[in-house]
């Protein structure tokens, strides 16, 4: 366990480093033409970086099993969050969408807190729910009702991407801890089928989805941002043009310091560079999923699955954007993009992790389980 933790942080901590030096080098031309100062984006990435750590900490050594207790307040928090973006003042917009809440001098986006909630409350359910897994009407549907009105406060923001990932990392979790293949399949159907119609009854999304299929039938237009991503992975070739050398970040592509930070590193690094990212990742997720195997409580075995897969699913996601594999979605690359609320949420989940690396395979918590259909069920007598 003591490596995987170690694999774990380093992997991060190498990640945080290629972020810190790409975020100065692709935003410095385009923060020196908006706000006069080509160091705007990377002091405020590095006062980000700061508060994750404070909160990287705290979650290191707050015992992980007192989320258990304060789930349910968390998903109240989190609606109550999700709603103050329809409500002004207190809604910010930004290209349209009301994805982010303004209290005083703060503004973060509540659906990136939601990803990290929602992982505490499904990892407490389905623990509790062992016993009656099986039975979808008995132990998830209400909580399916939750779950889907959390969705529909994301998705009016509108955020197409999140809901997906967030409805994909719930199914997950479901089928990971024992529900029918049936019901599994019927879901995934159910969400394809929801997923069309939210397509097709906004235009936008539709032309996205066109645009998708062949970019360049409007290389001016909708397909401008993923054909100029092309265009930074196709010119860095195996070893890349050097760092600072890449050409995409002078106004060619859109988003290049957050949402497509990938192709750059691909324009100046190479398939080496990209490579490199992608191994992270990799390792991050393998050390994740052993912490999970490793932890004797079932509350903690989940929680660390449910942390790795949201930000690994993320991480694929944003890979399969830059490179046209997926239709483009404002889904950031974990740890590097450039965003407050996404750094900070996915660095507190770290220390979550390392906490449950730690403490999780030691001892399980003294956790008592009412099943209403029987007696008592003891998980564990020690505690962590």
């Amino acid at each position: 366990m003591k490596k995987a933790i170690i694999g774990l942080i380093t992997a991060i901590l190498l990640l945080l480093t290629i972020s810190v030096i790409m975020i100065y080098d692709t935003s410095g031309i385009f923060a020196q033409d908006k706000y006069n100062d080509e160091n705007y984006f990377l002091k405020k990435q590095l006062l980000w970086l700061g508060i994750g750590f404070i909160t990287f900490v705290f979650f290191s050594y707050f015992r992980y099993v007192m989320l258990k207790k304060l789930s349910f307040v968390f998903i109240v928090i989190v609606i109550g969050l999700l709603v103050l973006t329809m409500i002004k003042p207190f809604a910010c917009e930004a290209n349209g969408a009301y994805r982010w809440v303004k209290i005083g001098p703060v503004v973060f986006q509540p659906s990136e807190i939601a990803k990290l909630v929602l992982c505490v409350y499904l990892a407490d359910l389905l623990s509790r729910k062992q016993e009656k897994i099986k039975d979808f009407f008995k132990s998830l549907f209400f909580p399916s009702i939750l779950i889907a009105f959390i969705l529909f406060l994301v998705v009016r923001q509108p955020d197409l991407g999140t809901t997906v990932l967030l409805a994909s990392i719930c199914v997950l979790l479901f089928f990971i801890a024992g529900m029918k293949t049936s019901i599994f399949v019927s879901i995934i159907l159910s969400g394809v089928c929801g997923l069309y119609f939210l397509i097709i009854m906004f235009p936008y999304r539709m032309k996205r989805i066109l645009t998708f299929l062949d970019p360049f039938k409007d290389p001016q237009g909708s397909g401008f941002q993923i054909i100029q991503s092309f265009i930074a992975l196709g010119s860095g070739g195996f070893s890349g043009m050097g760092l600072g050398q890449g050409r995409q970040k002078f106004f060619y592509l859109p988003e290049a310091h957050t949402d497509f930070i990938f192709s750059i590193i691909g324009e100046e690094f190479g398939l080496i560079g990209t490579s490199i990212v992608v191994f992270l990742f990799l390792i991050f997720f393998l050390c994740g999923m052993l912490i999970a195997y490793k932890c004797i409580d079932p509350f903690g075995k989940l929680l660390a699955v449910a942390i790795t897969l949201t930000i690994s699913v993320q991480a694929l996601i944003n890979v399969c954007v830059v490179t046209g594999l997926l239709p483009t979605k404002g889904i950031p690359l974990p740890f590097l993009s450039f965003g407050g609320s996404n750094l900070i949420v996915n660095i507190a989940s770290i220390g979550i992790l390392v906490n449950i690396g730690i403490r999780g395979n030691i001892a399980a918590p003294a956790e008592v389980i009412k099943d209403n259909a029987g007696p008592v069920k003891l998980v564990s007598k020690r505690k962590a």
